[in-house]
């Protein structure tokens, strides 16, 4: 089953998506070892799977299976294009008294 991107973040489908892997254990277990199953239930911008992805890994979630759809996506859009494509976008959430940002955006290419 491949991954469904939006093109568009929609908030309503995030947080529902969220609040299920939130509070559904069965769903969570689903999604951890087959994470097309989220996409294929809430259809989310790649924002949106890279900041679940981040609360993941700060959960302490095992996330071997997000890493290897991941790479697979990013390896059949590179396909696509003709060239090798390492592409990581971040977004983390932090809460810095010193500098008073809130999120951070960062896009590796």
């Amino acid at each position: 089953m491949p991954i469904n991107i939006a093109a568009k973040s929609k908030p309503d489908t995030f947080k529902k998506a969220l609040q299920k892997l939130a509070t559904d254990r069965a769903f969570q277990e689903k999604v951890s070892h087959n994470p097309e199953t989220l996409t294929a239930e809430f259809p989310l911008s790649l924002q949106e799977l890279h900041a679940l992805r981040q609360v993941a890994i700060l959960s302490g979630a095992d996330v071997t299976q997000m890493n290897k759809v991941r790479a697979e996506a990013i390896a059949k859009v590179a396909g696509r294009r003709g060239d090798a494509v390492d592409l990581d976008i971040n977004v983390s959430c932090c809460c810095c008294c010193c500098c008073g940002e809130t999120a951070v955006v960062r896009a590796f290419a």
